[in-house]
């Protein structure tokens, strides 16, 4: 809130028609620059003091306005299938409407100061509205991995990965270890396969579906004699 006039240790004199001079500190009322005001507000530069049906004006430092901090959008959102909403502090300074989300994404939400004219943003003193932005973030990809291990029998033999929120798989098997920068020029979506007497590292990357990561990982195809 806005400060209001501080008469401690003040002392006005008051001349009559006599010519009789009095002193008072107390037994006045103050009278802001603003229309019904009961307290400073920005851009005041004078209080006027009243007493005895007679006025005198006392000049101030121009009120500057009051300097709100920019809330901030607390907590972790992770995706779940679930409707999430941001923490956000309220207070009576400032106004937002607080929209649900479901999807892994980054969202805005927009806070507006409730009185412009006496208040501004601490970082952004120019601007009424700010913008927030929060985030929902992508749930983990939990995979099933389906190595091969067993002895020669003259069938060809792939090892796998699998899962319900896996869009597709690439797979490596010459040494090259994939990730998101090389999963789609180094790897491919055709299963390894082998028939032989071998041991061969292959190396995945799964695409996860909307609103899922990534992962990958690596798989051994191993057939003995």
């Amino acid at each position: 809130a806005f400060d209001v006039f501080d008469g401690t240790g003040m002392v006005l004199e008051a001349t009559f028609s006599s010519g009789a001079k009095q002193e008072f500190s107390t037994g006045y009322t103050v009278v802001y620059e603003k229309q019904d005001a009961t307290t400073f507000l920005a851009g005041d530069t004078k209080v006027t003091i009243v007493y005895a049906g007679k006025t005198c004006e006392v000049e101030i430092a121009e009120v500057s306005k009051l300097k709100i901090d920019e809330p901030v959008i607390s907590g972790e959102y992770v995706y779940d299938g679930e409707d999430k909403t941001p923490e956000i502090a309220e207070s009576e300074r400032y106004s937002f409407l607080k929209n649900a989300a479901i999807d892994a994404d980054d969202y805005d939400i927009e806070i507006t100061l409730t009185d412009p004219v006496n208040t501004m943003w601490t970082n952004h003193p120019t601007d009424e509205v700010i913008t927030l932005i929060w985030t929902i973030e992508e749930a983990e990809l939990d995979v099933v991995e389906k190595p091969y291990s067993s002895s020669y029998d003259a069938e060809a033999h792939t090892v796998s990965v699998e899962g319900e929120n896996v869009a597709e798989v690439y797979y490596s098997n010459d040494g090259t270890q994939l990730d998101s920068s090389n999963y789609k020029t180094k790897g491919s979506t055709v299963l390894v396969s082998k028939t032989n007497v071998s041991t061969t590292t292959v190396y995945y990357y799964a695409v996860g579906a909307k609103n899922y990561k990534d992962a990958s990982g690596v798989l051994e195809l191993k057939i003995t004699k």
